[in-house]
């Protein structure tokens, strides 16, 4: 993934739509992994939710 750096450091994407193109289709992919694995943990969780306020 190109970046360009400002002067504080801070990373800014390049311009150029093909680099553009290919950090978004890299974060659409990223955020299904993470949805994925969200809802894998989801069941757990509200088991947990519940254990919890049982315990209260």
């Amino acid at each position: 993934m190109a970046v360009m750096l400002m002067s504080g450091g801070t990373p800014t994407p390049s311009n150029d739509p093909a680099v553009l193109k290919t950090i978004v289709v890299s974060l659409v992919a990223e955020t299904a992994k993470l949805s994925t694995t969200l809802r894998a943990h989801d069941p757990s969780a509200h088991t947990l939710q519940m254990r919890i306020a049982k315990l209260q």
